[in-house]
């Protein structure tokens, strides 16, 4: 009786995307949050200049 290894493949795709995905995202995400960041503590800067 052969054992079918569907769900595993499709289980070890998905990790395999799913960790492709995040080595993309995680780095952007990282750099918007301290673009973001950096903008709001210079226009806070700026405004309390006189």
């Amino acid at each position: 009786m052969p054992v079918i290894h569907t769900p595993t493949k499709a289980v070890a795709a998905t990790v395999a995307a799913m960790w492709k995905v995040g080595r993309i995202l995680v780095p952007l995400g990282i750099a918007a949050l301290v673009t973001g960041l950096g903008l709001l503590v210079f226009f806070g800067v700026v405004a309390t200049l006189p």
